[in-house]
């Protein structure tokens, strides 16, 4: 490889994940399986905590995506609408869903919130409310509720998406 980022430790350490640069273009690599994705860039991989899946944001054509893909299968790969900015990427504890934090629209007037979508199929289940920060979010142990902070103007809020 040209590159590799830090490598990651999947939850009953038989896993590690990485990123590496080859050809000039980034990919995800689990154990020996590289993705067949290519990206300008990437950030660090997470693993759900069953260790059935990984997400990692990426970007491609200068736009993030949220990259979810069932371990073992690379080239099953579940992408997000694209964003200005999508990191943070945090799965709910039974793996089924993943929060991240997003931005739509230049830095200055940009519009900031929490996207919380299926780990199976990618699809956005919810997006928002728009703050002007958002806090990366976390799970509640049922992982039915997630929570975020967000400044909204000059006030702190701590914000809850409870999910069907």
């Amino acid at each position: 490889y040209e590159a590799i980022n830090l490598p990651v430790f999947g939850p009953d350490s038989s896993m590690v994940a990485y990123q590496s640069l080859k050809e000039g273009k980034w990919r995800g690599v689990v154990g020996e399986r590289e993705s067949a994705a290519n990206y300008d860039g990437v950030d660090a991989p997470v693993f759900s905590s069953d260790g059935a899946r990984i997400a990692y944001p990426a970007i491609k054509n200068g736009k993030f995506f949220m990259i979810v893909s069932p371990i073992g299968k690379p080239d099953d790969v579940k992408r997000s609408p694209a964003y200005d900015m999508a990191v943070t990427p945090v799965f709910s504890p039974d793996g089924r869903r993943i929060a991240y934090r997003a931005r739509k629209g230049p830095m200055e007037k940009a519009k900031r919130f929490i996207v919380i979508a299926d780990a199976d199929t990618g699809k956005v289940i919810k997006e928002g409310p728009v703050g002007d920060e958002i806090w990366p979010p976390v799970w509640s142990a049922d992982s039915k509720t997630a929570a975020y902070g967000a400044r909204i103007g000059k006030e702190l809020w701590w914000k809850v998406q409870a999910l069907p």
